[in-house]
C-alpha cells in the first residue's frame, strides 16, 4: 500500500518560479501518461512464471549467488513480489528438507503448527538475492523503505533487539549497493563510443549507469539469474520532447540497440533489449508490455529481436483489459522470455481479470516458435481473423453496394476559391486579398467545410464560404447537370466575385483542368469536374485521414473540397436501397467497421490513418428485419438531435446533461448494432484489442 501510496507522488517534481511554488509532472512522466502503479497481482503473475522454474527444486546451497532484478524497479513493486516468492520458497524448502538442522539457525515455530523464516535468514535472502536500478533517485529510496517494511514485517522488538546485540550490527542493513539509481539504457562507455566524450551537463541529465562497474560481481559472473519488471511506455515522438540527446543516442549507429534502428518506437523495445543483455545464458524475463508490437511496422524490429533467439517462452494476452485500472488505456500482455530459447510457445488469452487473478486461466495454445518472424505475429491476431472473415461471410452485402461514396469538390486552387470573410452583409461577404478588400456577391457563394474537425454523428457546421462558379440545370429526363456560369453573364450578375476570380487570373489559368464540354470550359472553373451535383441530397461526411470513426451528418448542401487523398469523402445511399443514411451512419461509426479499416489502411504522420474510399468501399453492411433497422434509425436521429442540443447549451450543467445522454445513446445504438451483427462481449473484446496503426 504504501508502494502505490508513493507511486504517485515518484512522477512529481516541486518547481519555485520567483514567489510561485508548485508541483509539476516530471517531464517522461508527462510525456509517458502520467505514473501507474502496477497491479500487485500482475507483478505477482510475473514474478512466480519468471522465477518459479528458475528454483524449483534447488537447494539453498544451490541458490548460492541467485540474483532477480528489476532495472527500472520503481517503488519496488516487483522487488517486494520477488522477495515474497523466495522467502516461502525458502521456508518451504526448510520444512521439507530435514527441518530438525535448521530449526533455530534459519527458520522457528512462531505458534502452534506456524513456521517462519528466522530475522537472520529474511535478512540473508534479501541481500543476497535481490537487485535494482531506476533512474529516479526518490523511487530509489521508496524501493529500498519498502523492502526494509518487508523484512522487519512480523518481527517483534525483541527479536530485533537480540539480533543487534548479538550479531553488533544494524538490523536494517543498508541496501545502497543493491538498489541503484541510474539510467538503466546508457553507460558511459556506451555513450563515448556514440559522441566521443561526455559533457558534465549530458552526464547530469542522462545520469549513465554502468553494469559491470555498479554490479561487478553479478556481472563477473554472467548477469542476474532472473530480470522481471514493467518498464516505461514512451514512444520516440515524446522522448523527443523531454530528452531529444537520448533518442539521438539510442538511434546512433554505434548505440547498442537494435530496435531504435528504426524509425518509430517505444522505450519499452529498449529495456527488453537490454534484459536479454543483462540476463545469463540460462536466465529469464518477465514483463508486462502493449501487446500492438506483434503487429504494428513499428514493432517489425522487437519482433526481430524475440524471435531471431526464440526467447518467447509464454505471452499472456489481456486484450483491451484495463490491467492499469480504469482511466487508462494501456492494452497490455504479459511476457515470460528464456534466454535460452524455445521450441513453442504458450499463449494464452486471458478471460475476466476477476477470474484470471485468482487463478482461472484462459484458453491456451501451443504455438511453433518457429512460426514467429519479424512479420506479424499470427498467435496475436488470428481470432481477429477469423472474426472478420465471419463478419464478411455472415453479412455479404459491401458499402459500395448499398451506398456512392464520393470525393467532395476539386478546385485545383482552394486557396482562391475558399474564403474566410472578414465582414459581411445582407447580400455580399468581404474578403482580404493582396492588400484589399474584395467583395463576393452571396449568390455564387456555398457554405463548405474547411480545416474542420468532424465529430461522430454530429451535423457538421460550416465555417467557410466557397465560389460556385455553375448552375444546376435539369434535363427532360429530370437528371441535373452542372453548367459552368459563362463570362458575360458573371460579369452582369456577379461583378464582384468576377473582379476578383480575374485578378487572379494568372494563378487559375496555370491548372491543368479538365471536365465539363468544349463550349462551355472557361478558366475559372474547377479543376475537375466530380461530384458538382452531389451536394443537394442528406449525406454523411468523413474526414480520409482520422484516428477514430468521424461519421457526419449534413443535410444543408454543404460543400468541401476533396480527392483520393482527402480531406473529406461523403457517403450517400443509392434510390434503390432500402437502408438510410441514418443506419449506415450506426454502421461506420461502430467500432467493428473501425477495426476493419486498421487492419486494412495507409498510415500518416502523427497517428493518422486512411479512411479513403478503397479502404470502406468493402466493408461489410448488415441487413436486418426492418423493425430492428427503425428502431436503430429512430435512435441515430434522436442523437444528431442531441448533438445539436448540446452545442446549443450555454449553461454548463445544461451541456453536461446533454453530453451524458449522448454519450449513454451512443453506447445504445452500438449494442443495438453488435446485435444487429451478431457479434458477442467476446467478439467485442476482439474487436476494440485491434491496435492502432502507426
Amino acid at each position: 500500500m504504501l508502494g502505490e501510496i508513493y507511486e504517485q507522488f515518484l512522477g512529481d517534481v516541486i518547481t519555485v518560479n520567483g514567489e510561485t511554488v508548485e508541483i509539476v509532472n516530471k517531464p517522461e512522466v508527462r510525456e509517458s501518461g502520467g505514473v501507474v502503479p502496477t497491479p500487485g497481482f500482475i507483478a505477482e503473475a510475473i514474478v512466480d512464471r519468471a522465477i518459479g522454474p528458475a528454483i524449483i527444486g534447488k537447494s539453498p546451497a544451490e541458490l548460492d549467488g541467485f540474483t532477480v532484478a528489476d532495472i527500472c524497479c520503481g517503488s519496488g513493486i516487483f522487488l517486494l513480489a520477488a522477495y515474497g516468492v523466495l522467502l516461502d520458497y525458502y521456508l518451504s524448502w526448510y520444512l521439507e528438507n530435514d527441518r530438525e538442522t535448521y530449526i533455530g539457525s534459519h527458520i522457528y515455530e512462531a505458534g502452534a503448527g506456524q513456521w517462519r523464516l528466522t530475522f537472520d535468514e529474511k535478512r540473508r535472502i534479501l541481500l543476497e538475492h535481490l537487485r535494482g536500478v531506476d533512474i529516479d533517485p526518490n523511487a530509489v529510496e521508496v524501493a529500498q523503505f519498502s523492502l526494509l517494511l518487508k523484512l522487519i514485517e512480523d518481527e517483534s522488538a525483541e527479536a530485533l533487539k537480540a539480533f543487534v546485540e548479538g550479531r553488533k550490527t544494524p538490523a536494517l542493513p543498508s541496501l545502497d549497493d543493491m538498489i541503484r539509481c541510474g539510467n538503466s539504457l546508457v553507460s558511459t562507455a556506451e555513450w563515448e563510443a556514440a559522441y566521443g566524450r561526455i559533457s558534465s551537463a549530458i552526464r547530469e541529465k542522462v545520469n549513465p549507469f554502468s553494469w559491470g562497474e555498479e554490479f561487478r560481481d553479478e556481472m563477473g559472473c554472467g548477469g542476474f539469474n532472473v530480470i522481471v519488471g514493467n518498464p516505461p511506455y514512451i514512444r520516440i515522438q515524446n522522448m523527443v520532447a523531454y530528452s531529444p540527446e537520448e533518442v539521438t543516442f539510442y538511434q546512433n549507429q554505434n548505440s547498442p540497440f537494435r530496435t531504435a534502428q528504426h524509425n518509430n518506437f517505444d522505450k519499452y523495445a529498449l529495456f527488453i533489449e537490454r534484459c536479454l543483455e543483462l540476463v545469463k545464458g540460462a536466465g529469464r524475463v518477465g514483463v508486462i508490455v502493449p501487446h500492438k508490437f506483434m503487429t504494428i511496422q513499428a514493432g517489425r524490429s522487437l519482433r526481430w529481436l524475440l524471435s531471431g533467439g526464440r526467447y518467447v517462452e509464454q505471452v499472456v494476452h489481456f486484450g483491451v483489459k484495463q490491467v492499469f485500472g480504469q482511466g487508462t488505456s494501456n492494452y497490455t500482455c504479459i511476457m515470460v522470455l528464456n534466454r535460452t530459447g524455445c521450441e513453442s510457445v504458450q499463449f494464452e488469452k486471458a478471460g475476466t481479470l476477476e477470474t484470471w487473478r485468482y487463478g482461472q486461466h484462459g484458453a491456451i495454445t501451443d504455438i511453433p516458435a518457429e512460426e514467429l518472424t519479424e512479420e506479424t505475429w499470427a498467435f496475436s491476431d488470428e481470432e481477429v481473423r477469423i472474426l472478420f472473415n465471419r463478419m464478411r461471410d455472415e453479412h455479404p452485402g459491401r458499402l459500395s453496394e448499398v451506398a456512392e461514396i464520393l470525393v467532395g469538390v476539386q478546385t485545383s486552387a482552394d486557396n482562391i476559391y475558399i474564403l474566410h470573410p472578414s465582414d459581411k452583409d445582407a447580400d455580399t461577404i468581404m474578403c482580404e486579398w493582396n492588400g484589399r478588400e474584395w467583395r463576393i456577391e452571396r449568390d455564387i457563394l456555398r457554405p463548405c467545410l474547411h480545416d474542420a474537425v468532424l465529430q461522430a454523428y454530429a451535423r457538421p457546421e460550416a465555417n467557410a464560404w466557397i465560389i460556385y462558379p455553375y448552375e444546376l440545370v435539369a434535363n427532360a429526363k429530370g437528371r441535373v447537370r452542372a453548367h459552368v456560369i459563362q463570362p458575360d453573364a458573371m460579369a452582369v450578375r456577379y461583378p464582384g466575385c468576377w473582379a476578383y476570380l480575374n485578378a487572379r487570373r494568372e494563378e487559375l489559368e496555370g491548372r491543368n483542368i479538365t471536365g465539363g464540354t468544349v463550349a462551355e470550359q472557361q478558366w475559372y472553373q474547377y479543376g475537375r469536374s466530380q461530384s458538382l451535383t452531389k451536394f443537394d441530397t442528406p449525406k454523411i461526411i468523413l474526414p480520409v485521414l482520422s484516428v477514430e470513426p468521424r461519421y457526419a451528418y449534413d443535410e444543408t448542401n454543404t460543400l468541401f473540397t476533396g480527392g483520393g487523398n482527402g480531406p473529406y469523402y461523403m457517403v450517400r445511399t443509392r434510390d434503390d436501397m432500402t437502408v438510410s443514411n441514418h443506419y449506415l451512419l450506426a454502421v461506420l461509426n461502430h467500432p467493428l467497421s473501425e477495426a476493419l479499416v486498421r487492419t486494412n489502411t495507409s498510415t500518416f504522420r502523427g497517428g493518422y490513418y486512411s479512411h479513403g474510399k478503397q479502404f470502406i468501399e468493402n466493408l461489410p453492411i448488415p441487413k436486418p428485419e426492418d423493425a430492428a433497422q427503425q428502431e436503430v434509425e429512430g435512435m441515430v436521429a434522436a442523437l444528431i438531435n442531441l448533438l445539436d442540443e448540446w452545442g446549443a447549451a450555454r449553461i454548463r450543467r445544461e451541456r453536461v446533461r446533454k453530453e451524458r445522454e449522448a454519450t449513454a445513446l451512443r453506447r445504445e445504438i452500438e449494442e443495438r448494432m453488435s446485435a444487429v451483427f451478431g457479434l458477442s462481449e467476446e467478439d467485442m473484446e476482439t474487436v476494440r484489442a485491434v491496435p492502432v496503426p502507426e
